[in-house]
């Protein structure tokens, strides 16, 4: 399914309909498309809740995709989950849409996990907020364990 938001901007997801998948538009001042975003490879269903842009111009998505497989952000930009429901994800574009990073959590195999929203401050340090579950350990870059509510900071890498 191709989607399209504006003269010559479109895009196409790899899950069918009913699953969903991500999608991240730029507008300009006026209302004009210039860019959209969607995951060119993946499982099932992605979603991102927040977004969030930098003194630069870089955009940061945040959300979650479900399932154990590959999703592909961008060329050369993809990220693996470790549950087979839903697992963070924290996506980083430059200004014209290409895909610079992604990140998920790199542990946790019998929980849940999802990203509800991002901010980033004036030293460009990305903060992602949302919630976990299942009493296991997730890896971010650094450990948590059990069910609740999370808050990760990211360095500008």
């Amino acid at each position: 399914l191709s989607l399209t938001y504006g003269d010559g901007v479109s895009v196409a997801g790899t899950c069918d309909f009913d699953s969903g998948n991500v999608v991240l538009v730029k507008y300009n001042s006026t209302g004009t498309a210039l860019w959209a975003r969607s995951v060119t490879a993946g499982i099932s269903a992605s979603r991102f809740n927040s977004v969030a842009v930098d003194s630069s111009g870089s955009v940061y998505a945040a959300g979650y995709q479900s399932g154990t497989g590959s999703y592909t952000y961008g060329a050369g930009v993809s990220v693996v989950g470790t549950y087979s429901t839903s697992n963070v994800v924290l996506v980083k574009y430059n200004p014209s849409g290409t895909a610079l990073w992604a990140k998920s959590v790199t542990a946790g195999t019998t929980g849940k996990s999802n990203f509800n929203s991002v901010a980033v401050d004036s030293s460009g340090n990305i903060y992602a907020t949302g919630e976990s579950a299942g009493s296991i350990t997730y890896g971010y870059g650094v450990s948590v364990a059990g069910d609740g509510l999370v808050l990760v900071k990211y360095g500008n890498p």
